[in-house]
């Protein structure tokens, strides 16, 4: 089964694409600054990685953005930012900045920690000269910028899987029980049964899980009457205003089946209205959930 895209995908994707903008708009990491780049780390007609001072060579190096173009890190595809390294390094460096590799990798483990600083110093340095700690900083807080970007995105998504999840409701009234076996509805055989109440014992020892909060929000609101139900409808709406699935009718649809990567069957649906499936109602009722 394929990994779903996440509103966090969506969001990311579309900071590289505004951090990938900034930096066309500033002239982007040109042919000329790549030929300027390889001539201030070239010693003796030689090209040297920055962190390890080793040869550089075709096939053995790649280009890498001392900060990275993320939405935590915030850095862009400039001359200053953008460095001849071996491919080794960039490789153990991901999604950290140059001053946290250096810090904290172990690959610098040879260097005194005033070698580190100074490392850190002169790559500081090369940003200063070249002018890209300039242009970021005229830019204003690009960091408060992509995370504000990133927040509008993500809230974006959740509130269009709400918006999706109601029309689908609506004019499919059967798919959710489509999701269930061809056995009458609200029926484990034996082995599923034992399978799901061990499930169940687990989840509510975690309540960090998504699925344990979904679990302790149907209980509040079938207190008063917990025989009747809650409304499909309502009740998807209410985890999407919690928060606590970025797509609430993939999470109930994960709860109503037992099969493939499903969670588990807790859920039935009757007549447009949620409950628990009757053999596992009182056991679970009694268990100690928190919202």
């Amino acid at each position: 089964m394929g990994k779903r895209t996440n509103p966090s995908d969506v969001a990311n994707a579309f900071i590289r694409c505004l951090l990938s903008d900034i930096s066309e708009i500033y002239g982007g990491f040109s042919d000329e600054d790549e030929e300027k780049t390889r001539e201030k780390f070239t010693r003796k007609k030689i090209l040297r990685c920055i962190y390890s001072g080793k040869e550089l060579k075709n096939g053995n190096y790649s280009w890498d953005h001392l900060i990275p173009i993320n939405q935590t890190k915030c850095g862009l595809n400039l001359f200053g930012n953008v460095v001849p390294v071996l491919e080794e390094y960039n490789s153990e460096k991901g999604g950290t900045t140059y001053i946290e590799f250096i810090k904290n990798h172990d690959i610098f483990d040879n260097l005194k920690p005033k070698e580190k600083e100074k490392l850190i110093k002169k790559i500081e340095k090369f940003q200063t000269k070249s002018n890209y700690s300039a242009k970021v900083k005229a830019i204003g807080d690009l960091q408060e910028i992509c995370e504000e970007e990133y927040d509008k995105i993500t809230n974006l998504c959740k509130k269009n899987a709400i918006k999706y999840s109601k029309i689908i409701l609506k004019n499919n009234k059967g798919l959710l029980s489509a999701c269930s076996t061809k056995k009458p509805k609200g029926n484990y055989t034996k082995d599923e049964l034992k399978i799901i109440k061990t499930k169940i014992n687990k989840w509510s020892k975690k309540p960090d899980y998504n699925h344990h909060k979904i679990i302790a929000l149907f209980i509040k609101k079938t207190k008063v009457d917990p025989k009747n139900g809650f409304d499909l409808n309502k009740f998807i709406d209410a985890i999407g205003k919690c928060n606590y699935s970025q797509n609430p009718l993939a999470a109930i649809r994960s709860l109503m089946t037992s099969k493939g990567h499903a969670y588990g069957k807790i859920f039935m649906e009757e007549k447009g209205k949620i409950k628990f499936v009757s053999e596992i109602d009182e056991q679970i009722r009694k268990l100690p959930w928190k919202l």
